[in-house]
């Protein structure tokens, strides 16, 4: 899926792909609220994901608001992507620090399901820095707090053809094939776009997972067989905190009478690639 800016870009499938129609759409304001640091712009970026281009010309635009508040405005960014029937996004939270857990749980209270747990752009400051957490800690937070967001990775990339020469002039490069999704659901626009919406999917920045399951309690991940080494797979609960680690090509996690209200995983490879299985909400198994 391509994600042009304020571009909705629809391209051929070509034999054994499925190409998605998708747009990013794009504020890069003056002025917000709470301001920028420094001399930057309100970078506020929402993703449509598998809009119809049937609804392009003809769906009525939502007003903008009158708030510069960066909630009301990367809410505009949502139903602008709803009123294309796509699944909205929110971008690179930390990419100039455009979204805090505050503003994320605002918006997961209000309908926002997907954000950028890892954008593979090379400034989307994915790990944070001395006084913004990462953006997985961020993800801890909504959930911990009640939210329910989804964490996507994607390429973010800029440069295809053109990334060798460019790379020859010393000019930062957006590539692709860093970041990705594995949604469970068929090849159609339809189903893909509804196992979006209910997290029946892993992001993941190189690792591929054989399954995913949960039953009668128990989180269950399997890593696909790679011949590189052995995988480290992390259940991750409430506040972030890590409370079980298995060494090797799978792990169970047994959520029962642990008091939890959620739990995830992540998976890591030796060579430092991650997935991130969405999370449990386990009042919902009750």
């Amino acid at each position: 899926m391509f994600t042009d800016h304020n571009r909705v870009t629809e391209a051929p499938s070509p034999p054994g792909m499925l190409v998605l129609p998708g747009v990013e759409l794009t504020q890069n304001l003056e002025d917000c609220s709470p301001p920028p640091q420094g001399k930057h712009q309100c970078l506020l970026h929402v993703n449509a994901l598998v809009v119809d281009p049937t609804k392009v010309k003809s769906a009525a635009t939502p007003a903008p608001p009158d708030s510069v508040g960066r909630v009301e405005l990367f809410a505009h960014g949502v139903a602008v992507a709803e009123s294309l029937g796509g699944v909205a996004q929110l971008n690179h939270p930390n990419f100039h620090y455009a979204a805090n857990a505050d503003q994320l749980l605002a918006l997961a209270n209000r309908g926002l399901v997907l954000f950028e747990v890892a954008n593979e752009a090379w400034d989307s400051n994915n790990e944070g820095d001395a006084t913004h957490p990462s953006t997985e800690a961020l993800w801890d937070t909504v959930l911990s707090r009640g939210g329910r967001l989804y964490g996507t990775a994607t390429d973010d990339a800029h440069h295809y053809y053109d990334a060798a020469a460019l790379r020859k002039t010393g000019q930062p490069v957006f590539t692709g094939d860093v970041g990705f999704v594995m949604v469970r659901a068929e090849p159609t626009p339809e189903a893909i776009a509804q196992a979006l919406r209910r997290g029946e999917f892993y992001a993941s920045t190189g690792v591929i997972l054989e399954d995913i399951s949960f039953e009668e309690g128990v989180l269950e991940v399997r890593v696909a067989p790679t011949g590189t080494g052995s995988s480290s797979i992390a259940f991750i609960a409430d506040g972030g905190r890590r409370v079980h680690t298995e060494d090797g090509p799978q792990a169970r996690y047994d959520t029962r009478n642990k008091g939890h209200q959620y739990v995830r995983a992540v998976v890591t490879d030796p060579d430092g690639h991650h997935a991130w299985v969405q999370p449990v909400f386990l009042k919902d198994t009750l």
